[in-house]
């Protein structure tokens, strides 16, 4: 490091100890008392010196008496320094007594605040700190700015001061501060402080000012009045006065708002001395000290003047925020507004209402101009004729709008203004100068509610005078020919402002139809084409002419012209033959109009070679054309192709050729029947056809034994004839939709029995009332019956099914599918019995469908009927639960199973009887009861017995084999040992607070009986296998029986009886908390009375009593004694405070060595 940088170092650290020093000095001004700080400064004075000295740094290495000679000299500078803050620390230290020698010492206003007091405020008070000895007199003056005058005399202080903290030095000497009164703005000055003993005191600071609070308010300019709101227009400005009042210098805040952008703005104003006003006279001499001091602090009137340029069209709020006056007094208005708070400074006032606002509205300029001023004229010769030339305007309504004529463009430059018109309260921003005399008009000037402004280009709009418009024509030649040959050009030349449009009318003499019509055009030159829609005698004449300035038009006359057209013959085709068989010719039916006689022309096409055929001198106007027959089979095409009518008008024909199809082949019909076809008795049959041509059939037919001819038509196709009746059917003829066809040979029909059933004398055993009764069937097993059928395979078969049980029959109807197997010459179907549902079933076999008869076929009588009884199968089931716990292991078997039979009695049961250590037992049981109790043998081994119904017969010979998991197919049996409790004896004597405990042996949850001082308590039920109970209170506790988790297998326990003992107690001297005096020599007696069972031990203790003057208090001695008595006493000479703190009896003590926890227990034994 060079010797500059280390030079540099060396100064920094110095110039920081001096701030240091300042800092802390400062501080101790405030009232800060740091006793030990000089000592702290002289320290680090001496290591700075010490180690510049070590340092040795260029320039710096002085030798070590220089060094000593500038530490003595600072220290003396430092004890100076603080020497000079002494009277301060005396004041502001209770802690230094000795420093100032007299007894009292007062300091007015000790914190140096500042007071004002606020119009509103009648009075405030300031602080007098006072050390020294109460009660203190005091007096004080106060000289009011106003030239008034008032002495408080004699105002006694009493210590300590009421809602102030003294601060006690010793026991006669105090440094308390009280709060004098001061009931206007004034300057105030403490005369004398004495004790009550007389002595004088010292004032340190005598003088104390109460001026007025600053106030501001904002005004107009003129100072008229207080400001609302004002009105200005952009660029100008508006100025206010900030008016303040108070004790000169000033500072105000105010919030500058453009908009919604906000900041506060600071202003400053001070008066000059040679502005003091004089002091209000006195009726007393004013000392000049205090004269000095009201000059100064006297309230004087102070405007500021604010400048305000309107930078924006919008609102500009100025709102006054805060005041300070000279005396660092603030006043800080209240506002809804938000905005940063201005600094403040110690002694702050918020007043009473909030600051005044200045609300300026920013207008903008207006402005006009004229809109679509490029094409505004006056027709000439129209008195009222005006024109309309739109301005728009921008600002505030109303407006104000000054405008001038000029002739021409030149004198408007000039600002030669032939006339000059105002137009005042526009209200709307769209406007319509009306204007009646063509010239240049020009925008002068516009106005708004607010403020003058500026026109806009344009600022000028040309009106001219238009001249109405004319037209002339010229036509070519009109040649009177046939419609469609014929039309007229029309050459047409106006003058005028484009676009333009014409009016003329048309009149047709032949019908008499007259109409009008207006074309529109853009050009000044056009050529309109005339071609009627419809033939006649037209005369034309154009009537008007108009223009974009004249919209109405003007009336022309003497322009017209006529022209003639003859109607064109035509001719249409009606209907035609477009699809026709070979040899056959076709038909086309024509309509003509037009004048006859007509000349028809027409041509066939096949392939290349054409034929053109001539019908002259027609004179009907509907007419049959009958085509030569078509030899070769193809595409003949039919094409109409001229007419000429008698005014010798020939319409050429549009080509619309007409195709027509020559079929090849003729259609055909004949029967599709190989051999015979078999009718079912009573219904019709089918025949089928097939049919070939090309739709719109028409098939006659009839058969050979009548020869009555039938006929049947089809659109598309005739699958075949539908008769009724066997014989021999012939096909006579057929038609489609273009020709004639042949038909085939004939066919044959013959008749189908129908089918039939019957029920094999093997599936039933006798016949009762008409119904075949089958052999009964147990439930469940499966049957099915053979029945006997006639016809063809497939068969179906109908038959109702009946079931009754008791008075109900329930019905229901099946179709059921059946398979045959053929027995020799006979067939036979297997039919599946309902099993399932005991009770009577009754079947009715009703019809049958089969290959040829598939609607069904009635059985005759109503078909024959099968019944069949299914017997139920017999139930059995225990009554009981799943789960019986009652059997001792011990006692005889008490156990009854109650089992339920259904069926018809007698009934074989079987039971399986299951252990979990021993082999399955099987047992056959025989009763005629459908209720009755098995009861099984004596248990000889505990544990779970199962007992499962295996089977059940009952007298139908229908048996029921069950597994046992069925709803009562299985009962358990548990065979349970006896319950056992034992005591633990593991305590000699039981005592309050002490735990019982007792073993449990047997199958948990258990219950347990007791008695508690010969009442029986309410049974317990746990399954831990120890019993808890807790000894709340002395008595006798009995356990009289336990029962395991089945039924109550137990034998009455004995020797579980328990005495609890109370635990010992010990009141000294009756009880009573006594005070016992003694002097000097005496003795004082204690007396101790025991509870309990004799002999006792106590322990007691002795604490000395306290003394205040001793810093340590002397441990309790403790002391032991026994006692055969219930009484006992100790005579002492001590004094102190005796306390027992341990005691025994033969049983029991207190306090415990160890308590049990009552939550562990199972029950708590106490009354």
């Amino acid at each position: 490091m060079d010797a500059v940088t280390r030079r540099r170092i060396a100064l920094a650290s110095g110039l920081g100890i001096c701030a240091w020093i300042a800092k802390e000095a400062l501080e101790i001004h405030a009232g800060d008392v740091k006793p030990l700080l000089p000592h702290l400064w002289f320290l680090v004075t001496t290591l700075y010196f010490g180690g510049l000295w070590w340092a040795q740094i260029p320039l710096l290495d002085f030798r070590f008496p220089v060094y000593f000679v500038i530490t003595i000299g600072v220290w003396l500078v430092e004890g100076g320094l603080y020497g000079s803050l002494i009277p301060i620390i005396i004041m502001e230290d209770p802690d230094i007594k000795e420093v100032e020698p007299c007894r009292t010492q007062a300091l007015f206003n000790p914190e140096h605040q500042t007071f004002c007091l606020k119009a509103s405020e009648k009075s405030t008070t300031i602080p007098l700190k006072v050390q020294g000895t109460p009660p203190w007199t005091i007096t004080y003056e106060a000289w009011g700015f106003d030239g008034s005058y008032q002495l408080f005399s004699n105002v006694t202080l009493d210590g300590p001061a009421v809602g102030l903290k003294a601060q006690a030095e010793t026991k006669a000497r105090i440094v308390e501060t009280y709060q004098l009164a001061a009931p206007k703005p004034a300057v105030y000055r403490l005369l004398s402080i004495r004790e009550s003993v007389g002595d004088e005191g010292k004032i340190i600071q005598p003088f104390v000012d109460v001026v007025q609070c600053p106030a501001a308010v904002l005004v107009a300019s003129d100072g008229d009045a207080e400001l609302t709101h004002v009105d200005r227009c952009l660029d100008q400005s508006y100025d206010f006065d900030v008016a303040i009042t108070g004790t000169p210098p000033f500072t105000s805040w105010y919030l500058r708002q453009v908009g919604h952008s906000g900041s506060l703005m600071r202003i400053e104003g001070d008066l000059d001395d040679e502005a003091v006003p004089p002091l209000k006279k006195s009726k007393r001499i004013v000392p000049d000290v205090i004269r000095e001091r009201l000059l100064a602090g006297q309230a004087r009137h102070l405007s500021i003047p604010v400048a305000v340029k309107v930078e924006a069209a919008t609102e500009h709020l100025f709102k006054l925020v805060q005041v300070s006056d000279g005396y660092n007094n603030t006043v800080i208005y209240r506002t809804d507004l938000s905005h940063e708070q201005p600094p403040a400074t110690d002694h702050v006032v918020q007043a009473d209402h909030q600051g005044n606002t200045v609300l300026v509205h920013g207008r903008a300029l207006p402005e006009a101009r004229f809109e679509r001023c490029d094409s505004v004229r006056i027709r000439a010769g129209y008195e009222h004729e005006s024109a309309d030339i739109p301005v728009t305007l921008q600002g505030s309504a109303p407006w104000e709008l000054r405008y001038g004529r000029s002739e021409s463009d030149e004198d408007a430059a000039a600002g030669i203004y032939g006339e000059v018109a105002i137009v005042k309260d526009i209200e709307h921003p769209r406007l319509s100068l009306t204007v009646k005399k063509p010239g240049v008009y020009v925008l002068l000037s516009v106005s708004d509610k607010y403020c003058s402004g500026n026109v806009e280009l344009p600022t000028t709009c040309l009106v001219q005078q238009a001249v109405p418009p004319e037209m002339t024509m010229s036509v070519a030649p009109v040649v009177k020919e046939c419609f469609g040959a014929t039309g007229v050009d029309v050459n047409i030349s106006m003058s005028g402002e484009p676009p333009f449009w014409v009016e003329f009318d048309q009149n047709n003499k032949a019908n008499g139809h007259r109409q009008q019509a207006r074309r529109q055009f853009t050009k000044a030159f056009t050529t309109l084409r005339f071609e009627p829609g419809e033939p006649g005698q037209y005369e034309y004449s154009f009537t008007k002419i108009g223009d974009a300035i004249y919209s109405n038009g003007v009336i022309v006359s003497g322009m017209g012209f006529k022209q003639l057209v003859h109607a064109l013959p035509d001719v249409t085709i009606a209907t035609v033959e477009k699809t026709r068989c070979l040899g056959d010719h076709s038909k086309l039916d024509v309509q003509i109009t037009g004048v006859p006689p007509y000349v028809l022309t027409y041509e066939i096409l096949k392939g290349s070679k054409k034929e053109r055929f001539v019908l002259p001198d027609v004179t009907e106007k509907e007419l049959s054309i009958d085509t030569p027959p078509f030899n070769q089979a193809g595409t003949y095409y039919v094409d109409v192709t001229e007419l000429t009518d008698g005014n010798g008008c020939t319409a050429p024909v549009a080509s619309r050729p007409i195709a027509i199809e020559v079929l090849t082949q003729r259609p055909s019909a004949h029967f599709q029947c190989p051999k015979p076809i078999l009718m079912l008795e009573g219904a019709g049959a089918r025949i089928p056809v097939v049919v070939s041509g090309h739709g719109k059939y028409k098939l006659k037919y009839r058969t050979e034994e009548d020869k009555h001819i039938a006929s049947i038509t089809g659109d598309k196709t005739i699958s075949g004839l539908q008769v009724n009746k066997a014989g021999t059917y012939e096909l006579v003829s057929l038609e489609d939709a273009f020709c004639s066809g042949r038909v085939l040979e004939p066919s044959r029909f013959l008749t189908v029995p129908k089918p039939d059933l019957s029920i094999p004398r093997a599936e039933y055993h006798s016949i009762e009332s008409g119904i075949h009764i089958r052999s009964h069937i147990c439930e469940g097993t499966p049957d099915r019956m053979d029945l006997h059928l006639t016809g063809k395979a497939p068969f179906k078969i109908n038959y109702k099914h009946e079931h009754s049980v008791g008075h109900t029959v329930i019905s229901s109807s099946n179709e059921h599918a059946v398979g045959t197997q053929d027995k020799g010459a006979q067939q036979y179907s297997r039919i599946k019995l309902v099993t399932d549902q005991p009770g009577d079933h009754t079947y009715t076999f009703a019809s049958i469908s089969d290959e040829h008869y598939r609607s069904p076929v009635h059985v005759a009588n109503g078909g024959p009927k099968l019944r069949q009884r299914v017997y139920a199968r017999p139930t059995a089931t225990f009554l009981d639960g799943p789960v019986r716990n009652f059997q001792c292991i011990s006692k005889e078997s008490d156990t009854e199973l109650r089992i339920k039979l259904g069926g018809t009695g007698p009934w074989n049961v079987q039971l399986h009887s299951k252990h979990e250590s021993h082999i399955r037992e099987v047992i056959d049981l025989e009763t005629k009861e459908p209720l009755f109790v098995f009861r099984p043998s004596r248990f000889e081994t505990t544990g779970k017995y199962v007992y499962t119904i295996r089977s059940v017969t009952d007298a139908t010979g229908c048996e029921h084999i069950l597994t046992g998991n069925e709803p009562g197919g299985r009962v358990e049996v548990q065979v349970a040992d006896m319950a056992r409790i034992t005591m633990d004896r593991g305590l000699k004597h039981t005592c309050v607070g002490d735990m019982l405990s007792y073993s449990l042996e047997g199958t948990a949850p258990f219950t347990i009986g007791y008695d508690w001082n010969g009442v029986h308590k309410k049974e317990l039920t746990i399954k831990d296998p120890v019993l808890m109970l807790f000894a709340g209170e002395a008595g006798t506790v009995n356990v009289t029986r336990v029962c395991n988790s089945m039924k109550c297998c137990y034998e009455p326990p004995g020797g579980l009886v328990a005495e609890i003992s109370p635990l010992p107690k010990v009141r000294v001297d009756g009880g009573y908390d006594m005070v016992d005096d003694i002097r000097e020599g005496d003795n004082s007696i204690i007396s101790f009375e025991f509870e309990g069972t004799p002999p006792f031990s106590f322990r007691y203790s002795r604490t000395p009593l306290h003394d205040r003057n001793t810093k340590k208090s002397e441990q309790p001695q403790l002391f032991t004694a026994d006692v055969a008595d219930h009484r006992h006493e100790i005579v002492t000479d001590k004094e102190g405070l005796f306390e027992v703190t341990w005691i025994k009896d033969r049983f029991c003590e207190f306090p415990l060595l160890k308590m049990a926890n009552p939550k562990m227990a199972n029950a708590r034994l106490q009354t």
